[in-house]
């Protein structure tokens, strides 16, 4: 079993780091299910996957309740719009443009009223 939960770890580590680039596919919830696969499967890769800067910068203080920062948030929907922006210029069909505006709503939903906003001196700390 350690070893099947080694290798989602990784499968998980490897489709977060994929969503660090595409907007469609979250990065924070394959990184969390990655710690989980790596705490039932091995001690050391659980080690180096919290201490990657990724692993600590966005999901840390998720698990923690503080959220984001509003500069960050920002960044992440400035960046998310305007990848889906060109992908709904780009698609030509009709349902998987509407499959994207939907993707975009529930982007700005979650990162606005789901995730808390703290601030930038709170961040520091």
């Amino acid at each position: 079993m350690k070893i099947l939960f080694m290798i989602l770890g990784f499968l998980f580590t490897g489709i977060g780091l994929i969503g660090v680039y595409l907007p469609v596919l979250p990065t924070t919830p394959f990184l969390i299910l990655a710690a989980a696969c790596f705490a039932r499967g091995s001690e050391k890769f659980h080690r180096w996957l919290t201490e990657l800067p990724l692993y600590r910068e966005n999901v840390e203080p998720l698990l923690e309740g503080k959220g984001m920062t509003k500069e960050k948030k920002c960044k992440f929907l400035a960046l998310i719009t305007f990848l889906l922006a060109v992908c709904f210029v780009v698609v030509p069909v009709k349902h998987a443009r509407m499959a994207l505006a939907l993707v975009l709503v529930l982007h700005y939903y979650i990162f606005l009223k789901r995730i808390p906003t703290q601030s930038a001196a709170t961040a520091e700390e």
